[in-house]
């Protein structure tokens, strides 16, 4: 491309003068013009062919990224883990369980190929799991749980409605292949990766937490500083823990391998709405690149 200006810039103006020149000159002088222009008549044959190359590594181009979410969660009494309710985007009254899946998308324009996402977790599940449930304790609500080998599982107490017979196991790491992926103006489709149980009950404790914390604001006056405090102080450590990184690698059409990394959290202090007696948490779990 700056080949190619210079072209107009330079050697336009430098032809004409060439050729106004040439009249004044002798055989010797208008063979060296002549060579001076066949120079510059080559390197703008060279910049149209860089030009062209450039386009056509562009239309084979791929961009793979994940897309952010939005969890709409209700804080109510025994929530499975297994699965997590959400309310519909058309009907607040009422939820429906499903299985969260983050998704990616291909924003380049070209296609991928042989995809492998690795999703890891940048934090020590057993900190995150005690810092939740001794914020808790310390608002006056006692959860008894047992952690084994990265393993959760509450202790059996029929005064803890947050008990299940569900075992949650952490794992730090895992790869999820596909063979290829078009890109988004050639398919609706996107990339998914199951969320990780364990990840998803953090955010199904911390919005319970962020909740409990809301509920003292209620009782003390909301404009009591302490619990206002409190609130931003537990959410913005929550945010910092709370959070899932993906390595992308994947191959173009011109067998060029390409590489990124990204970090998903949750988004800054949730939006809380009591509906029907029950109370809804929407957060957003946003992509940062890293």
């Amino acid at each position: 491309m700056i080949l190619s200006s210079l072209y107009f810039f330079i050697e336009v103006p430098l032809l004409e003068n060439t050729i106004a020149i040439a009249y004044s000159m002798g055989a010797y002088d208008l063979e060296f013009m002549r060579v001076i222009f066949h120079f510059f008549t080559v390197l703008f044959i060279i910049a149209n062919f860089i030009m062209l190359v450039k386009q056509r590594n562009k239309s084979y181009q791929a961009n793979i990224l994940p897309i952010n979410i939005n969890l709409f969660l209700p804080i109510i009494e025994g929530m499975s883990i297994k699965s997590i309710a959400r309310r519909t985007s058309k009907d607040i009254d009422s939820y429906e369980t499903y299985p969260v899946k983050f998704k990616f998308d291909n924003i380049g324009q070209g296609v991928a190929r042989d995809i492998t996402i690795r999703e890891s977790y940048p934090f020590n599940f057993r900190e995150v799991i005690d810092y939740l449930f001794g914020q808790l304790s310390s608002l006056g609500y006692h959860h008894k749980y047992i952690i084994n080998d990265n393993t959760f599982k509450f202790e059996e107490d029929e005064n803890n409605f947050l008990y299940n017979q569900n075992h949650i196991l952490f794992k730090k790491s895992k790869d999820h292949s596909f063979d290829y992926q078009l890109t988004v103006k050639d398919s609706e489709d996107s990339l998914k990766v199951p969320a990780n149980k364990a990840f998803l009950f953090m955010i199904v404790i911390s919005l319970y937490l962020f909740a409990r914390i809301r509920d003292k604001r209620k009782e003390f006056g909301f404009s009591d500083r302490k619990y206002y405090n409190l609130e931003k102080e537990v959410w913005g450590q929550v945010r910092k823990m709370v959070r899932v990184n993906f390595t992308i690698n994947f191959v173009d059409n011109l067998e060029r391998h390409h590489k990124s990394a990204f970090t998903m959290q949750l988004s800054a202090l949730p939006i809380m709405k009591d509906v029907n007696g029950i109370s809804w948490a929407n957060v957003q779990v946003e992509r940062r690149k890293k």
